[in-house]
């Protein structure tokens, strides 16, 4: 399983010194009303792995925001909204 999904930060691009969770199975709201089976897929997949993957990142400085947008189980896309202050 590709779990948890975690965004790597780095000042200068060659040392990683801090990490975010950004999705994983254990947490909201993989479980919830939003998505009732958490990372459980809906239809039987051959290849691979349940939970979040295809990672993409952009930011927007002007609103302050990352945007990283993910599929899960290969059946739908989320996108999470992540405050550049809060990075």
């Amino acid at each position: 399983m590709r779990d948890p999904l975690v965004l790597s930060l780095s000042r200068d691009g060659r040392t990683f010194d801090s990490a975010r969770v950004v999705a994983s199975c254990t947490t909201r709201p993989f479980g919830s009303a939003e998505q009732p089976n958490g990372c459980t897929p809906r239809h039987v997949i051959k290849a691979g792995a349940p939970g979040p993957q295809y990672p993409h990142a952009a930011v927007d400085p002007a609103g302050g925001a990352m945007y990283v947008t993910f599929s899960l189980n290969k059946e739908d896309i989320w996108v999470k909204r992540l405050a550049l202050s809060e990075l």
